[in-house]
Parts: C-alpha cells; sequence; structure tokens
C-alpha cells in the first residue's frame, strides 16, 4: 500500500483521472477508454497517458481492453471505488 501511495502521489492529473477510472471500472475496453479520457474527462493524448500507466505497472493491457493487473484487483474488492482508495492512501504514514 505504501508503494502504491508513492506511485499515485507522482501522478500527473492526467495520468489520475485515468488511473481512477481504470481502478473503479476494474476492465475498460479500449475504444471506449479512449473516447471517454479524450471526450469527458478532456485527458490529452490517452494513448500516451495509458502506456506511462503500464509502465508503472498500474494498468495492465490485454485483448482490446485495459485492467487492473491482478495485485490491484484483489486490493479494489477489499477496499471499493477510487475514493476509498484515496481515502485509505491518505490516512498512511
Amino acid at each position: 500500500m505504501y508503494r502504491l501511495r508513492e506511485v499515485i502521489m507522482k501522478l500527473s492529473s492526467d495520468e489520475f483521472k485515468t488511473f481512477g477510472y481504470i481502478w473503479d471500472n476494474m476492465s475498460v475496453g479500449e475504444i471506449i477508454l479512449e473516447w471517454d479520457l479524450a471526450r469527458l474527462y478532456n485527458v490529452r493524448k490517452p494513448a500516451n497517458i495509458l502506456r506511462r500507466l503500464r509502465e508503472l505497472g498500474l494498468i495492465e493491457r490485454g485483448e482490446g481492453c485495459y485492467n487492473l493487473p491482478s495485485n490491484l484487483r484483489r486490493l479494489r474488492k477489499k477496499i471499493g471505488s477510487f475514493s476509498s482508495l484515496r481515502y485509505y492512501i491518505d490516512r498512511l504514514i
């Protein structure tokens, strides 16, 4: 959890929004994700943001979709929404 906190604290605004979107949805189709990020969240160059999050190990790419990696999926099932994750991370020392 501490490593996750460190990584999340260093994310840009667009990376943060993107990670939160995938966290809440766990698995999202590639086309829908890029459309939502660009149109609904005003994320510029979604492909670059997604590549960066993959490099950080925060997401993984499946066949035509993006997912939370299995270690984060287990945490997601315990914690719940992205706002709950932020709550727990904010309280870590």
